[in-house]
């Protein structure tokens, strides 16, 4: 089975079966991804269809994938490690919004301040989501708030510091 579909829905069976035949852990798809960025970054509805389609026990996949993150991280998958797009496996938690993954992660040493090339950092995916309960998170964790962002041609910041969510 692929490691992509596997990553994908959760499946640790499926997973401990390819690191035993010697699959690396952190290796990257055609895109930079890896088996953390897909464990990250899919939700129920994906993970359903994956497992409907390639016969996977619906009774061994996870809703969120804290289990399966969890799982990654003990067997050596690097929350450092970046996609072409600059994207790592905690931002895309953060964009899910996906609080217990987020928080694995961060214990696992995933770099709180890293900052895309073009500047984005994950505080400001939070902030920008509105997720309050996740920037209290990152700061919890070292957070550099004072970290601006231009973004737009006429010079305007992104200031995580002055960003207001809207109350529904």
């Amino acid at each position: 089975m692929d490691w992509t579909v596997i990553s994908t829905s959760g499946y640790i069976v499926g997973m401990q079966k390819l690191l035993t035949a010697g699959f690396d852990i952190n290796t990257q798809d055609t895109r930079g991804n890896t088996p953390l960025h897909y464990a990250c970054g899919w939700g129920l509805k994906d993970s359903e269809r994956q497992a409907k389609r390639f016969g996977i026990p619906l009774n061994q996949m996870e809703i969120e994938h804290a289990d399966f993150v969890v799982f990654l991280l003990k067997n050596g998958a690097n929350p450092n490690i970046h996609n072409k797009q600059q994207e790592t496996p905690l931002m895309s938690a953060i964009y899910h919004g996906r609080i217990a993954t987020i928080k694995h992660l961060l214990n696992s040493g995933a770099n709180v301040n890293f900052q895309t090339d073009s500047g984005y950092t994950p505080l400001m995916l939070a902030t920008y989501h509105c997720y309050q309960d996740i920037v209290q998170l990152l700061l919890d964790f070292g957070a550099d708030s004072s970290v601006k962002k231009t973004v737009n041609s006429y010079g305007a910041t992104m200031d995580v510091t002055q960003y207001q969510c809207k109350t529904k």
